[in-house]
């Protein structure tokens, strides 16, 4: 967001402390991402769970919600690394400088990954290569190919939505004027209601309006949007007074499972992932502008999980066969929710061991030589 002029004295008005945060590290984003991992665990991690049971399942009506999370590290990804990109637009090797760092923080842990689940874990039985091609191209997003295998890799979609649009959005800020930056935001953000309402009527794939990048992009291009403009908190609030019922009603009611669903409600399937995006954008600007919630979402905690959430989001799901057969949920309790709390406690505490683990002996190696 860029400082106003002032209008009495014809000189710039103070920074906003989003301004004045804009090349550092800034604390309260820790907690949102921390909160956009937690989500995105409920939702893989709590199996079985009844979430009909009023105010008792309400941790299961948010994780029927937990998909979300995704859009939330949209949001975060695209302002940090718009900001990023604004503050190098002058420096001499600002395209090398910025996908030799994007490299070195995202690809070492996903090939990886991507290794020990394709190659050894189902070493003589090896899924074919068109079949593992669109993961290791990062195209996996807008296609579906069965593989037997023992580990999961679907949610790597995700991922692959990123680095298509890091691969063209540097481009467009170190190119254009932010005028432009900022057209091309609101655009995208067009684009992908446009493609989900045109998806859903033409009865397309759950696929399509769920993982392909025009339907998903809206995300990115608000948090972008908020590091090239200067929204005001009151605008925010207004923003989840409007999103916040939506959400709500959406969990409560059960409704979220439809939302990708071929027999959802076209309203719900088109607007409401609009609705998500606004939503974290507005709370993003929250976090970041008023010094309560910042000071709330900046402490050691979020800060520790915040800098492992890559690896989180990368093992939890990898590894989930892995944890369902070591603590099958009915072993755990007879009570579905009871079983599936339990099963989330387990398997997202050793999600979160693995990942320090990873960021410590591996990850840091690399980032060390951004």
């Amino acid at each position: 967001m860029r400082a106003g002029v002032g209008a009495a004295a014809g000189r710039p008005t103070a920074p906003t402390r989003l301004q004045a945060d804009k090349q550092q590290h800034i604390g309260s984003l820790d907690g949102l991402r921390a909160a956009a991992i937690g989500l995105v665990l409920l939702y893989h991690l709590t199996p079985g769970h009844d979430s009909n049971r009023g105010l008792r399942a309400l941790p299961f009506k948010i994780a029927d919600l937990g998909w979300t999370g995704v859009d939330l590290f949209f949001v975060l990804s695209g302002f940090l690394i718009t900001s990023k990109l604004i503050a190098a637009r002058d420096d001499e090797h600002r395209f090398r400088d910025f996908y030799k760092r994007r490299a070195l923080r995202v690809f070492p842990l996903y090939y990886a990954a991507l290794a020990v689940a394709l190659l050894i874990v189902p070493f003589g039985h090896i899924p074919p290569l068109r079949a593992q091609l669109s993961f290791w191209l990062y195209y996996a997003n807008f296609v579906q190919v069965p593989m037997a295998i023992e580990l999961n890799v679907g949610h790597f979609w995700s991922l692959a939505i990123e680095e298509q649009f890091y691969l063209v959005w540097p481009a467009v800020i170190f190119l254009t004027r932010e005028r432009t930056a900022r057209r091309v935001c609101i655009a995208i953000v067009l684009l992908a209601l446009i493609s989900r309402c045109l998806l859903v009527a033409n009865g397309s794939s759950w696929l399509a309006t769920f993982a392909w990048t025009p339907c998903r992009a809206d995300g990115l291009a608000i948090g972008s949007l908020l590091a090239l403009t200067n929204v005001r908190v009151r605008t925010a609030i207004v923003a989840l007074v409007v999103t916040t019922p939506i959400l709500a009603w959406v969990a409560w009611t059960g409704a979220a499972p439809y939302v990708f669903l071929p027999d959802g409600p076209f309203a719900l399937r088109a607007f409401f992932p609009a609705a998500v995006a606004i939503f974290f954008g507005a709370l993003l600007v929250i976090a970041l502008e008023v010094p309560a919630v910042s000071r709330a979402l900046s402490g050691r905690f979020f800060s520790a999980i915040a800098r492992w959430s890559y690896g989180m989001y990368v093992f939890h799901y990898l590894l989930n066969p892995l944890w369902a057969y070591l603590f099958p949920p009915a072993r755990l309790s007879s009570s579905p929710n009871v079983a599936a709390a339990l099963y989330f406690l387990i398997t997202s505490t050793l999600s979160t061991i693995l990942a320090a683990a990873s960021y410590r002996g591996f990850e840091s190696y690399f980032l060390r030589r951004r």
